[in-house]
This record gives C-alpha cells, sequence and structure tokens, in this order.
C-alpha cells in the first residue's frame, strides 16, 4: 500500500491539497490496520500505538479533507517523524535482536527524515509535499517487502 501511494502521490504534476489529504487520510487509514495486524502478531506496544495515531489522524483527513497548507505538513510531518521513531522502536534496531533490524530501521529513518524536512520547511506547497511523502512511502515500503522477503525465506529455507 506504501509503494502505491508513493506511486499515485508522484506521479501528479498539480495537486490539489483536499485530494493529498484525503489520498494521504486513506494511506494512513490502511496503514493503520495493517500495522495493527502487526502489532498484535509482535506483542508491540510502540506499533500499536502507531496504529492509533495513524487511526486518528487519517479519520481526521477523511473527514476534513481541506486543511491549510501549513497544517497538513505539520500533521504531516508529526505523523511521519512518530512512525519513524516508533517503528525503530518496533523493529529492535536499539537491541539488535531481529534479523531484518536494518531493513526495518532504514524503513523508520525515511520517515523520520521526511518528518524532519516538513517540520523544518513547513511553507511547503502541495506539490514538494507530496514527492516527499512519495518517495518515504516507496522508500519504506521496499524495505518492508525485502525484510518480509528476508523472514519468509529465513522461515522455509530451500531444501
Amino acid at each position: 500500500m506504501a509503494i502505491a501511494f508513493a506511486a499515485g502521490a508522484s506521479t501528479l504534476r498539480e495537486l490539489p491539497l483536499s485530494f493529498l489529504a484525503v489520498t494521504f487520510g486513506l494511506f494512513l487509514l490502511a496503514g493503520a490496520a495493517a500495522t495493527l495486524a502487526d502489532a498484535m502478531a509482535r506483542r508491540s506496544r510502540s506499533l500499536l500505538l502507531l496504529s492509533g495515531v495513524s487511526l486518528a489522524l487519517g479519520a481526521f483527513l477523511w473527514v476534513r479533507p481541506w486543511p491549510s497548507q501549513r497544517l497538513f505538513v505539520y500533521l504531516a510531518g508529526a505523523w511521519a517523524m512518530l512512525a519513524g521513531l516508533l517503528e525503530s522502536i518496533a523493529a529492535g534496531t536499539w537491541y539488535r535482536d531481529r534479523p531484518t533490524e536494518r531493513l526495518e530501521a532504514g524503513a523508520a529513518a525515511a520517515w523520520l527524515l521526511v518528518g524532519a524536512a516538513l517540520g523544518v520547511f513547513p511553507e511547503t506547497t502541495t506539490a514538494p509535499a507530496a514527492r516527499l511523502l512519495a518517495t518515504a512511502a516507496l522508500v519504506s515500503g521496499l524495505c518492508l517487502c525485502a525484510a518480509a522477503v528476508r523472514v519468509r525465506t529465513a522461515a522455509n529455507p530451500a531444501h
């Protein structure tokens, strides 16, 4: 779903803010469901918190898809920073206890960098904000897909 959001958000040249807000809201709602499933499977409180925050922000953007430009940039940046922090905690990056920790940390770092960029440059217009979010979603999605392949391969080694 991150890759689909990235493909859609990065290909449009002129992007109305309301369309970006609704699209990002749908991305957050779908991500909240996937994160909740992962949180339950791993018993991760950080992912459970991320799921709740994603659900709340996604619902807000779905119900009120016309935030001001600056409000949207601040909300997206704050979510990205929180997502990066909570994903890095869930990845075990600080404890070095998972074989996919570097890939998961790469996904988290993408969101942290974009969140920082949006926080430092709140005057970012719709198109650059969409490209930043799309880039982070693409990098995060590819890192997490590679991590899933690594886990699947380790669980089912070829005989």
